[in-house]
């Protein structure tokens, strides 16, 4: 059950503000963990695309390291130093250390990226292959791809790493492949285009965002059966982050620029958080004080989960689509210039 508050607090700029209605419980503190760094994916065109480090604690953001082919999603291991960037033409590990890029995983069409709790295993989409391909963290060696009978966009692990759960868009479910065996098994069928997932702390539930479709699906991972949907202001829904605590769920949306808090208990969203220009990734830092998401336009955006409100916006370039959060590496990185601003409008892309 969520506590709600209705206490006033006052944050710099705003006088007075009301703390929001199914806002998770959280230190009131406006500093971020000095410990952590968002490694941000974006394109800016016509540059090449690459990965951003921003130091959390400070703001300071780092040169770019340029890729060689369009990411679309980014995944860090568990006390990792390496993050792993999938895009269209495999999977590149960058050193976090240096910021340097590593031998490409080659991989046609690869989408999106997860990581298993322990740190050694990834899977990744490949859309318009309808495959899932493992990926031996140890060796960073690909596996034999997993075939589906449809187009994965997304893949998401159990808690205790044994399931990995795919939302197949055209034949429109959410799938459970055993991660010993490698074998797909029958799936919950979501409705039209089901798109990015996350699954709740102790793995019973997954919510499932869904293209077209102007909500979040819950899905019990135990019965394999749809337990209800949340509304969302438009249909434009792409990522998805769960609270620690398993209450509240945040939904980014890649054309309105706004981010949507979801009550999980009663599965009822609250009022859209603007952002900016399009909303794309979103990461919750692991104390819950604050969710961080890639915006098209302003960057690298804070909200903050006391008041739902955005605190920060730090510029990181244009069309930004992914992040992830990990530790401060051991060997500082030397920052770069600060990205410009854009006054123009951002390059087309795909929802």
């Amino acid at each position: 059950m969520l506590r709600r508050v209705g206490l006033a607090i006052t944050i710099p700029i705003v006088l007075t503000v009301q703390v929001a209605i199914g806002a998770p419980q959280v230190a009131q503190s406006q500093s971020a963990d000095p410990e952590l760094n968002a490694f941000v994916v974006t394109g800016e065109f016509p540059a090449r695309t690459g990965v951003r480090r921003v130091n959390l604690a400070t703001t300071e953001v780092s040169r770019k390291t340029g890729l060689d082919s369009v990411p679309s999603s980014i995944a860090i291991p568990a006390n990792g130093d390496t993050a792993y960037v999938a895009g269209s033409d495999g999977v590149t590990p960058i050193d976090l250390q240096t910021l340097e890029a590593t031998t490409v995983i080659p991989m046609l069409e690869s989408e999106r990226i997860s990581i298993n709790p322990d740190g050694d295993l990834a899977y990744v989409t490949s859309f318009g292959r309808e495959t899932v391909t493992p990926i031996d963290l140890t060796t960073n060696r690909a596996d034999s791809p997993i075939a589906l009978d449809g187009n994965p966009e997304d893949v998401a692990f159990s808690p205790d790493g044994r399931t990995a759960w795919v939302t197949v868009s055209d034949q429109q479910e959410l799938v459970p492949i055993d991660v010993e065996t490698g074998t797909v098994s029958a799936g919950v069928f979501l409705g039209i285009t089901p798109r990015f997932l996350a699954i709740n702390p102790t793995g019973t539930m997954a919510y499932v965002t869904r293209r077209g479709a102007a909500e979040v699906v819950a899905v019990d991972l135990r019965e394999l059966e749809v337990r209800g949907s949340a509304g969302l202001p438009m249909p434009t829904s792409r990522d998805i982050a769960i609270t620690s605590d398993g209450a509240t769920a945040y939904v980014t949306d890649a054309f309105e620029g706004f981010v949507t808090p979801v009550d999980l208990e009663t599965l009822t969203a609250g009022e859209p958080i603007a952002c900016g220009e399009g909303t794309f990734g979103i990461e919750i830092a692991p104390d819950d004080r604050f969710a961080y998401v890639a915006d098209d336009i302003e960057g690298l955006v804070r909200i903050n989960l006391a008041t739902n409100t955005v605190d920060q916006r730090i510029p990181t370039g244009t069309t930004n689509r992914d992040l992830a959060i990990a530790p401060t590496p051991t060997t500082p990185v030397p920052p770069g210039p600060p990205p410009a601003r854009p006054v123009l409008a951002s390059p087309m892309f795909t929802g």
